[in-house]
């Protein structure tokens, strides 16, 4: 097993997004997105693991986004890990074309 340090301000945003996440408090106005004016939601942390799953299942870039499909994938992936400290991201999810 793999002893991980973390802080004491880290431990406590990880606990209180779980325990929001078990209670379903309600949900932070759908106003927080990767990309404005609407792509990729972050407000909850279901729609951060969505925004995840959904960045790494694209060929190629979208219409709307002017940057590379890789950089697209890269800056979900660490804007979702700033917000969300606790949602594990592996390699795998920062490859654009995943199935």
């Amino acid at each position: 097993m793999t002893k991980v340090k973390i802080t004491k301000s880290d431990l406590m945003k990880i606990i209180q997004e779980e325990v929001s996440a078990v209670l379903g408090e309600k949900e932070e106005p759908r106003g927080d997105f990767i990309f404005p004016p609407d792509h990729f939601p972050i407000n909850t942390i279901g729609r951060a693991r969505n925004a995840l799953a959904r960045a790494s299942q694209y060929d190629e870039a979208p219409s709307w986004y002017e940057g590379s499909l890789d950089s697209l994938v890269k800056t979900v992936q660490r804007k979702v890990k700033e917000k969300y400290p606790s949602i594990d991201t592996t390699d795998a999810s920062a490859e654009p074309g995943k199935q």
